[in-house]
């Protein structure tokens, strides 16, 4: 796919095709945003741009043999270094270490996408940003995260940051239905539990996936109420299940999203699980808006602590009893609608 097929992205897009003419490009992007929104796909159009034989410039033409090869996996100067067995281990980056200090086999730039760079440990993080420190002239590197905070500030500092906000629901949805033939109300479902992400779009419409959200309400509702010892239980559970934990866990802030964006607005029409609109407003009820900010830092916490490689068991029994505890300690108060700036303000915190 080239530039110019990409869905949205306008900004980024224009910033990287700029530095594809000018070919004025620094040693390492940082490309952040939501999961599945589309930004791995641009770091490989991206190298497709940099080693095209073809005259799109500052685009890539998509049929040359180099990008052919990109996009087949197979060119020796383009690496997608992916997490194995769900982390990013410090032989793979030594690897790549070993391979960047080497002039290009058949390219003209070397380009090394680092896919889920949280999920490195400190040691690989150091030598990564050793990598960074020294860079060669006919390479790049792009780091492609979801969750920046969770690395190092100096390897940050010596990369470019270039944002990817979520798409709108509507442009998933149109997508779905004149790429893949969907029927449109599938679509639209789809698109309304995407959070803004044609990944996710794709992932929840499954029934698997639809019943990970189940559970993840589920132990929402019932931490709140429960004694300790079925939280603790349910804790050990999903620490076995571990598969589904990460899931659950943004299945579980997109949920507190919607409880903070419906207290604010009272608009169905915003909410990502619009589909359970009579069982979200029992909870934006009952939880004062106080409590639903606080719900959610625990969660993310515990989210980025989990992609750290932090003992999961013991993460999720601290995520659902402090979630129990700050419902037990906040004092009931009238809740005052906020306006434009609070609904803002939980659009940026998701």
């Amino acid at each position: 796919m080239s530039f110019r097929h990409i869905r949205g992205h306008s900004r980024p897009l224009s910033i990287l095709q700029r530095a594809v003419a000018s070919r004025r490009l620094p040693p390492a992007y940082l490309f952040v945003g939501p999961e599945g929104v589309g930004k791995k796909l641009v770091a490989l159009t991206l190298a497709k741009a940099l080693n095209c034989q073809g005259e799109a410039s500052p685009d890539c033409c998509d049929s040359c043999l180099p990008c052919r090869k990109i996009d087949k996996g197979i060119h020796p100067d383009v690496r997608v270094i992916e997490p194995q067995e769900s982390s990013l281990k410090i032989e793979q980056v030594r690897e790549a270490q070993r391979d960047i200090s080497l002039r290009p086999y058949e390219g003209k730039m070397k380009v090394y996408i680092f896919d889920r760079p949280e999920r490195m440990n400190l040691v690989s993080e150091s030598a990564l940003l050793k990598t960074l420190e020294e860079p060669v002239g006919d390479s790049l590197l792009i780091l492609v995260s979801s969750a920046p905070d969770s690395l190092l500030p100096t390897l940050l500092s010596r990369t470019q940051r270039i944002r990817f906000d979520p798409l709108p629901p509507a442009q998933i949805a149109n997508y779905l239905v004149e790429s893949l033939s969907w029927e449109k109300e599938r679509a639209r479902l789809a698109a309304s539990l995407s959070a803004g992400s044609l990944g996710r779009a794709l992932r929840r419409e499954r029934q698997e996936s639809l019943s990970l959200r189940e559970e993840a309400i589920e132990a929402f509702s019932s931490a709140l109420q429960a004694e300790m010892e079925p939280i603790l239980e349910r804790a050990e559970l999903w620490a076995k299940q571990k598969d589904g934990v990460e899931e659950k866990l943004d299945w579980l802030l997109l949920w507190l999203r919607d409880l903070k964006v419906y207290q604010i607005t009272r608009d169905g029409s915003l909410l990502v699980n619009r589909d359970l609109l009579p069982r979200l407003e029992i909870d934006a009820n009952r939880i004062p808006p106080a409590i639903l900010s606080t719900h959610f830092q625990i969660v993310q916490q515990t989210a980025q602590a989990i992609a750290r490689h932090a003992n999961v068991r013991l993460s999720l029994e601290a995520m659902f009893l402090s979630m129990k505890r700050a419902m037990q300690e906040e004092d009931e108060r009238p809740y005052a609608p906020g306006g434009e700036g609070q609904i803002r303000g939980v659009w940026q915190a998701f």
